[in-house]
């Protein structure tokens, strides 16, 4: 018999808690984070390039100077994506609970 913490945890609702309970919460990255962060995207990452955001809300932190073929987001708040305008596409999944 799973005890009453266990049970809690199955019973917590990822996508209600992130959609409604916090939908209005926003990212926050100290400043020297998100231009150390964009630095490091610009280095990897090419003009042209495809890519896939896991975790995805209102910011990519991707330089300005990066254009994408196509910026994919996948993440639990469907709101804070659509302030992204980085993204091409938004998909809302929720990454706990993927089968296999």
């Amino acid at each position: 018999v799973p005890d009453e913490d266990e049970a809690e945890k199955e019973a917590f609702d990822y996508m209600t808690y992130w959609t409604e309970t916090k939908a209005d919460v926003k990212t926050e990255m100290d400043p020297d984070a998100v231009e150390k962060l964009k630095a490091h995207f610009a280095y990897y990452i090419k003009d042209g390039s495809s890519v896939l955001e896991l975790g995805a809300a209102e910011d990519s932190y991707i330089p300005d100077s990066l254009t994408f073929s196509r910026h994919v987001g996948v993440g639990a708040n469907k709101l804070l994506m659509e302030q992204n305008p980085a993204l091409t596409d938004a998909y809302v999944v929720d990454l706990n609970d993927v089968e296999q």
